[in-house]
């Protein structure tokens, strides 16, 4: 999910500065066509979008990490020393 954020980041910000100079990549042509203004609330939104997938990629790796830290240090109880 975090490589398909990064994609919707790239996107997001590649199209709000290329359409600073007339251009537009060619899969999200279509923004163009509902005025300025909604293109770039829709770039903006691109790259909302694909921060919070990042977001959320990045917090369930963590979580992880530290469910396999607890584990490796967990101490197993022992029985009484005779």
């Amino acid at each position: 999910m975090a490589s398909i954020g990064w994609y919707f980041i790239i996107f997001g910000a590649g199209s709000g500065l290329m359409s600073l100079f007339d251009y537009e990549f060619t899969l999200l042509g279509w923004i163009g066509t509902w005025g300025e203004g909604i293109a770039w609330l829709i770039r903006g939104a691109f790259i909302l979008v694909g921060m919070g997938l990042v977001s959320r990629e990045q917090k369930k790796q963590a979580e992880q990490a530290q469910a396999q830290a607890r584990a490796a240090h967990q101490v197993t109880p022992q029985g009484p020393i005779s």
